[in-house]
């Protein structure tokens, strides 16, 4: 169920920075890559070369999931349920992946360095357990992309899990460069 789902997708998440921040930033979700260039903590030529990679990661684990568990692969994909609007559920996506931007640079501070990956996949979590069944909550635009390539069907609302990171996390970026270029002032 969502418990699990969200404590495995957390704790992956979790894993994922420990291992990889000091090597790529840990950038597996262009939308967060996105914010990190508009905040101007990542050069824009490096945005698209992430971006290509992380594609490239979805659609390879897309294969690979439908290669092992096949039609099951469908349990695991981002969707609202029947009672809930695509405008609802853009707009919870925009919310979640907002709250995990909020606390990516909440924890980018010298003292919690440690706890980064946990606060983080912490976030992921939480959102999930809250509102994944419900939802979809993927707050990463391509962790939808690869599953969905072999289920045609949930094509129609791909592009909430598409588009409503993308716009939580920069809103979150612009606002804190907002009050950061505010603060500077």
């Amino acid at each position: 169920g969502p418990y699990f789902g969200g404590f495995l997708s957390g704790a992956t998440l979790s894993l994922c920075i420990y291992a990889l921040n000091n090597l790529s930033g840990a950038h597996v979700n262009p939308a967060i890559t996105i914010a990190f260039w508009l905040l101007g903590r990542i050069s824009r030529n490096l945005v698209p070369l992430y971006i290509l990679a992380q594609v490239t990661g979805s659609i390879i684990a897309g294969f690979a999931v439908n290669a092992v568990i096949g039609v099951e692969a469908r349990l695991g994909l981002n969707a609202p349920s029947h009672d809930v609007s695509y405008f609802e559920a853009l707009m919870v996506e925009i919310y979640v992946s907002a709250t995990m931007m909020l606390v990516i640079l909440l924890s980018y501070n010298e003292r919690f360095e440690f706890l980064k990956p946990v606060f983080i996949g912490s976030i992921v979590m939480f959102n999930i357990w809250l509102f994944g069944s419900e939802f979809g909550a993927s707050m990463n635009p391509i962790r939808a992309l690869g599953p969905s390539l072999f289920f045609p069907e949930y094509w129609k609302v791909t592009w909430i899990y598409q588009f409503g990171p993308v716009l939580g996390c920069s809103l979150i970026a612009f606002l804190h460069r907002s009050s950061s270029n505010e603060q500077s002032v």
